[in-house]
């Protein structure tokens, strides 16, 4: 265990005792569990800022040069090692999800309109879209090895070299404009009620996706084209598995300290958009569920209704409207922030050599922070609905079917009090921002001249993990008031 590493666990294992001082209430997401809050909601909120502060300043004190400038690394044993990254490993698992999304498809097509009976909406909203960044922090870097349009593509003879070389590099953007396209087809638009849509959604997007990867190669669409690849990607930076390749040309599987990976993504274009999409995205999902926000979608219906709008069509108006309003303002109070923090700095005047202006330098901050938003705003949706896959196995095209003798299963609501549940959402919105704080602070001690100046900089990002923080928390308690 290096210095870096035990200094990061130390200072995550106070955040998290601190944050457990915190109230207990839940508006929990999809499914709810409620207790309700025995203090002020102004208390409430105040505290979690109030945390944010105190680690700023544990940060001044004690963290005064850069560490994560380079990931220490330590190599698996040969035989661990090669057991996992093994092709027949390999095959095994892509072969697994190419099955999945085989499912998927044939029950979205074939089977039961009813959503609910049918495994494909759970599949693909629940296991796969919420699946993915826990999986990725968890095992690392898995779903780009196993995604199944590029198995398919590669069946298909498609190799990683592209065919068409730009001289401008795409970078993250194509993700990002998928992601609030997958977004608005989720929160906006009833997706998930329409079954046989998600089929041919589906199947759209594996040939828009393969017909990319023979224009710029596998590899080359996975790495900042294709969204749920990706995405993973992104995640994984923070787990503590890294591969690399080793002088003979080998990969070898290693373990590093978490959180180190994510500073060493490269700065390319489109990665501030992408990764302050994540966090908008998800904010969208939790402002949508506030007393706030529904008693202003009600009165924008009536309005629009007034001008001959259907109720339908206005709900999805202003729900488009919110999505991209959360979208642009998450995105918006970073770049200013990181500009701010550059000005503050005495790094803002001319893009960095390596990382360019100081919004690219920043991005990979914010990755925790998307994290403990997924973690927070969808713990109990993946807790208890994910037990809903128990039944679906045994009949997942909705024919009455009784495959492995699941198909009575209810789901167990008594695995988890509402308590816990409350510790595990507000424990992932603090302790995340806290690590995007450190992150950050790492980053302006590179960047900075100096100490002090770097110092300096960071009070506006401070300012924006404070915001983001307190509107994570005003999501969790569901907007009460």
């Amino acid at each position: 265990m290096t210095v870096v590493s035990r200094k990061v666990g130390c200072a995550f294992t106070a955040i998290a005792f601190a944050g457990t001082a915190l109230p207990a209430s839940a508006a929990a997401h999809g499914i709810k569990i409620r207790a309700d809050l025995p203090v002020p909601l102004n208390i409430f909120y105040t505290s979690g800022a109030i945390i944010l502060v105190v680690s700023f300043l544990m940060l001044l004190a004690l963290w005064r040069k850069p560490r994560f400038t380079t990931a220490p690394w330590r190599a698996l044993p040969p035989a661990l090692s090669n057991a996992v990254l093994s092709p027949i490993t390999r095959r095994a698992a892509a072969a697994l999800v190419l099955a999945c999304f085989v499912l998927v498809v044939v029950a979205a097509l074939g089977g039961t309109v009813d959503g609910g009976d049918n495994i494909a909406p759970t599949i693909v909203f629940l296991h796969w879209w919420i699946g993915i960044p826990v999986a990725s922090a968890l095992l690392g870097d898995v779903v780009r090895r196993t995604i199944p349009w590029a198995t398919i593509a590669r069946l298909g003879g498609i190799g990683d070299e592209p065919v068409v070389r730009t001289r401008s590099d795409p970078g993250y953007w194509p993700a990002a404009v998928t992601l609030l396209t997958f977004s608005w087809l989720e929160l906006v638009y009833p997706t998930a009620a329409h079954v046989r849509m998600i089929g041919v959604l589906a199947v759209t997007y594996l040939v828009v996706t393969v017909a990319a990867m023979v224009v710029r190669g596998v590899e080359g669409w996975l790495d900042g084209g294709e969204l749920f690849a990706t995405y993973g990607s992104t995640i994984a930076r923070l787990s503590i598995w890294e591969c690399r390749t080793q002088g003979d040309g080998s990969q070898r599987l290693g373990l590093r300290p978490p959180l180190i990976g994510a500073l060493q993504l490269r700065p390319r274009p489109g990665l501030a958009a992408f990764t302050t999409l994540l966090i908008g995205t998800v904010s969208y999902d939790g402002l949508s569920r506030t007393h706030w926000w529904t008693l202003r979608v009600a009165d924008a219906t009536a309005r629009l209704s007034s001008h001959g709008i259907s109720s339908v069509a206005a709900r999805y108006i202003f729900g488009t409207f919110g999505l991209v309003a959360m979208s642009l303002f998450a995105w918006g109070a970073f770049e200013l922030a990181a500009w701010l923090a550059g000005r503050l700095g005495g790094f803002g005047g001319s893009p960095h050599p390596v990382y360019g202006r100081p919004a690219a330098a920043f991005a990979p901050t914010l990755v925790p922070i998307a994290l403990a938003y997924v973690v927070a705003h969808y713990f109990t949706y993946f807790w208890f609905g994910g037990q809903t896959i128990i039944p679906l196995a045994s009949d997942p095209l909705g024919r009455g079917w009784n495959l492995f003798g699941t198909l009575d299963y209810t789901i167990d609501f008594s695995t988890i009090r509402a308590n816990t549940v409350w510790y595990v959402q507000v424990g992932a919105i603090v302790i995340g921002h806290v690590a995007g704080l450190a992150l950050a602070h790492d980053r302006a001690l590179e960047l900075a001249p100096n100490y002090r100046r770097a110092t300096i900089s960071q009070l506006a990002m401070l300012a924006l993990m404070v915001l983001y923080t307190v509107g994570g928390l005003y999501f969790l308690s569901g907007g009460l008031a």
